[in-house]
C-alpha cells in the first residue's frame, strides 16, 4: 500500500534543501572585490605576493590639468611565492591595454578583472615616490 504524501510538511523540507544548495554554489565562485598592490606587497592574494618594484614611467594626466590623452604608467611587478621570486613583469597599465595586463595578472590574483587603476592621483607639481604608488585591481 502507497502511503500519501502531505505536501504540507514536505514543502518546507524542499524549500530549505534549495535555498541550501544555493547559498552553497555562491560561497564556492565567492572572489574578492578588490586586490591591491604595493612596493610593501599585495593585499587580496591567496598563494602569491605580487610589489612594484619599480616606476619606469609616469605620463599619466596629472588631476588639476585638461589633458586630451590619460597617460600611462610603465612599472615593474614582482612575484613571489613561499618568499622566493616567480618573476618579473613589465606592465604598461593604461585602459587599452586591460585585456592583456587582465590575462598577466590573473595568474597570480584570478578572478574575472574589470579595471586595473594606479593610484595615487597626483597634482602636476607633486613629487612621488615608489613607496607611494598602489594598483588596485577590481573585480567584476
Amino acid at each position: 500500500m502507497i502511503k500519501k504524501i502531505d505536501m504540507k510538511r514536505i514543502f518546507p523540507i524542499l524549500l530549505a534543501v534549495f535555498i541550501f544548495s544555493c547559498s552553497a554554489q555562491k560561497t564556492q565562485v565567492a572572489q574578492p572585490k578588490a586586490v591591491t598592490i604595493s612596493s610593501k606587497g599585495s593585499t587580496g592574494t591567496n598563494e602569491y605576493q605580487l610589489r612594484i618594484k619599480e616606476i619606469i614611467s609616469d605620463s599619466r594626466c596629472p588631476a588639476d590639468v585638461t589633458c586630451v590623452w590619460g597617460g600611462e604608467v610603465q612599472l615593474v611587478v614582482s612575484v613571489y611565492k613561499d618568499k622566493k621570486q616567480v618573476e618579473d613583469m613589465p606592465l604598461t597599465i593604461r585602459s587599452i591595454l586591460l585585456k592583456e595586463n587582465a590575462v598577466w595578472l590573473s595568474k597570480y590574483a584570478p578572478g574575472s578583472i574589470k579595471r586595473i587603476v594606479v593610484l595615487p592621483d597626483y597634482k602636476q607639481d607633486d613629487k612621488r615616490e615608489l613607496k607611494d604608488y598602489r594598483i588596485e585591481i577590481q573585480y567584476n
